[in-house]
């Protein structure tokens, strides 16, 4: 995808400033500073890390429901797993981890209105290398998170288009914009709020690609929408870029490496 970010390992520690190892699962899915590579134990540390305390039973069930003996088979992952879980405390079967995790970081970020800090590590979609083979409930819930973060992450891209709008910085606007359509596209997201902000693109004379528009208003014609301006602040500057504006075209939802544009 056009303006994908290649993500800066460097700007994650392989552990927490409290010492403890980082999950994670943005764009790829991998422990860093960790042993542990199988799909199945890191995604299972990825949902404690975002559920909190959860009951053996209820684990059991959720990855390994379609298995002989779930129980036995979850104990065998936790075995391997070593001191990355551990019970909540004597008496209480529930497991925790203290491991962090990218996705709440990003969730953190995002809630102080930050879209910099928060689009630096949302690097591409949540588990995209994850089990193949999960049980529905499972694939549920990683369905559910995947695209609830893909929300959030374009609307910070929009928030971004209009702080860049007022600080006539038309160019880094224009890349929001269109990774705000990508998002919106790939995880078929609710897509008025981006037809509002494309307005505004619009209006600042930045050219918006038909295509925008069919993602962002599939059931009306854009024929209302405000024609381009050729003048206006940074006009050169959208000039200059637009060959390679025009040509870019998004990959499909199983292959999106939906960026985290610098803003």
């Amino acid at each position: 995808m056009p303006g994908t970010r290649r993500d800066d390992q460097s700007a994650w520690p392989t552990r927490s400033t409290d010492g403890h190892l980082h999950l994670r699962t943005l764009g790829a899915l991998a422990l860093d500073g960790g042993r542990i590579t199988r799909p199945k134990p890191l995604l299972l540390l990825a949902y404690l890390a975002l559920e909190g305390p959860t009951h053996r039973g209820r684990l059991a069930g959720l990855f390994f429901g379609g298995t002989r003996d779930p129980r036995d088979a979850l104990t065998t992952t936790v075995r391997r797993l070593g001191d990355l879980v551990a019970t909540v405390h004597d008496g209480d079967d529930r497991l925790v981890t203290a491991v962090t995790i990218d996705a709440a970081h990003f969730q953190r970020q995002a809630l102080l209105l930050d879209p910099t800090a928060a689009l630096r590590i949302y690097v591409g979609p949540f588990v995209q290398d994850g089990p193949r083979r999960v049980g529905p409930e499972l694939e549920e819930w990683i369905t559910s998170t995947r695209e609830r973060l893909a929300c959030v992450a374009r609307d910070l891209h929009l928030a971004a288009v209009r702080r860049d709008l007022r600080r006539r910085r038309t160019l880094p606007a224009w890349t929001h914009a269109r990774e705000a359509v990508a998002l919106t596209e790939a995880f078929a997201l609710d897509p008025r709020t981006t037809a509002d902000v494309l307005q505004l693109v619009a209006r600042a004379g930045l050219p918006v690609p038909d295509g925008w528009w069919s993602v962002a208003t599939p059931s009306n014609s854009h024929a209302s929408v405000p024609p381009h301006r050729t003048g206006g602040h940074g006009a050169g500057a959208v000039r200059r870029s637009r060959t390679s504006m025009h040509t870019s075209r998004r990959p499909r939802p199983r292959t999106l490496r939906t960026p985290g544009a610098r803003a």
